[in-house]
């Protein structure tokens, strides 16, 4: 046996137990990013929105798209600028369940879901791009993005 080959099994555990922490760390991150919507969903609830029907309504998305989110069957990205978007246009929108979305995306944008910056830097572009969405602020915070999304539909001219 060379060394070159005794210096390849030598390191092999070190890089399983790298990957399988890595992998559990990303783990723990959708954990804590499905949480977050089921929040979403508690805060809809208790604002008096149990029915599926209601919720789409009040989120201004389809039915199919309201189970998918709100019943942890998004993707595994979380929740797409365009439909934060959409849902914040919402007029219906209880300020419970404003406050937590805007709060989700803070900490996504904080990259405390796992999401790489590369991602997160499209995600906000994409969330600023929206023209019916007033973002008040957007600010860096010891090289974390935050976004405060005081949403309001813009009042069309007459």
């Amino acid at each position: 046996m060379n060394n070159k080959s005794v210096g390849r099994i030598a390191h092999q555990p070190a890089l399983k137990f790298q990957l399988q922490s890595a992998a559990s760390s990303i783990s723990i991150m959708k954990a804590r990013q499905c949480a977050k919507i089921a929040e979403f969903r508690q805060a809809l609830i208790a604002s008096g929105f149990v029915a599926l029907d209601a919720q789409a309504a009040v989120l201004g998305l389809s039915r199919s798209s309201t189970w998918m989110i709100l019943n942890r069957k998004h993707k595994a990205s979380g929740l797409s600028s365009s439909v934060i978007n959409r849902i914040m246009r919402s007029p219906r929108l209880p300020s419970a369940a404003r406050d937590n979305l805007e709060e989700y995306v803070q900490e996504k944008l904080a990259g405390k879901y796992g999401h790489p910056p590369k991602r997160l830097r499209r995600f906000r572009d994409q969330l600023l791009a929206c023209p019916s969405v007033a973002i008040s602020s957007l600010q860096r915070d010891d090289g974390a993005a935050r976004v405060s999304m005081m949403a309001k539909p813009l009042q069309k001219a007459d």
